[in-house]
């Protein structure tokens, strides 16, 4: 298109956004396991040939293995809808309900380190969330980051079914249900941090 280009992605809006030739467009800011807030920004600009290209900048770090190559890190992301809207995290409406991102996990492949970021003040903190704030509470993997999110960091010991760790998985992987991941997922990626600890 000349004037404008429409671009999908998922990971970072939850809706398809028009990008303005020679112009950007900025996602809704989202924060990192670190606490820190960020956003995307699409350019929609002329490419050396005089082309249109739709870019972002984005980091991509690789680490080698013997054989083949697995990224350092990896970060899957989960939206769900919520009735009210939230005061902390970033939303957007759609008809009487509100797409967040509801919790992102960070898969650490060099460390072995799962980290699940998960809204503290907009739900783990409300009282319906109360049975999971208690337990978490307990947990070695409960980590506050700020009052608008916190990460759960499950750090995957030797043997990997080490009794506290699969405690920590099976509740990590409880409240990620909650909040929309796919039922059993978590355990599915701590094996798959165990595959590729393997020779």
């Amino acid at each position: 298109m000349d004037q404008y280009c429409v671009a999908i992605d998922p990971v970072f809006s939850a809706k398809a956004f028009k990008v303005p030739y020679k112009g950007w467009f900025e996602t809704l800011p989202y924060i990192t396991t670190s606490g820190r807030f960020q956003q995307r920004c699409f350019h929609y600009i002329a490419g050396p040939s005089g082309e249109k290209l739709l870019t972002i900048s984005m980091r991509a770090a690789r680490e080698s293995k013997p054989g083949f190559q697995v990224p350092s890190k990896k970060i899957l992301v989960v939206r769900s809808l919520m009735n009210e809207k939230p005061t902390k995290i970033a939303s957007t409406q759609l008809n009487a309900a509100f797409v967040v991102m509801a919790c992102r996990v960070q898969v650490d492949f060099a460390q072995r380190t799962l980290t699940m970021q998960i809204p503290s003040t907009d739900w783990l903190f409300k009282h319906e969330n109360e049975r999971y704030l208690l337990r978490l509470q307990q947990s070695p993997m409960y980590t506050p980051v700020n009052d608008t999110v916190l990460n759960l960091v499950v750090v995957l010991g030797s043997p990997p079914d080490d009794e506290l760790v699969s405690g920590q998985l099976h509740l990590m992987g409880e409240v990620g249900e909650r909040l929309g991941l796919a039922r059993g997922e978590i355990l599915r990626i701590a094996d798959s941090l165990d595959y590729v600890r393997r020779p």
